[in-house]
């Protein structure tokens, strides 16, 4: 289906016709839209590094009773 059949029932007066073509190239470039963006999403997940947690170290103070 393309644009042209697509004027062509809009010209010819055949709003049914036009209906569907507009339904099916509308229904054709979300489908293109959508397979691009997830190929973009796919491929951005692979050079994503998982986060490593820091591992840190608990300070330890020790308390000093100094007698005056």
């Amino acid at each position: 289906m393309s644009v042209e059949n697509m004027i062509k029932s809009a010209i010819d007066n055949s709003p049914i016709d036009f209906k569907d073509q507009f339904n099916t190239i509308m229904a054709d470039r979300v489908k293109d839209a959508l397979t691009v963006k997830y190929n973009e999403m796919s491929a951005g997940a692979l050079d994503i590094e998982p986060e490593v947690e820091a591992e840190v170290e608990p300070e330890v103070t020790s308390e000093v009773d100094q007698e005056e």
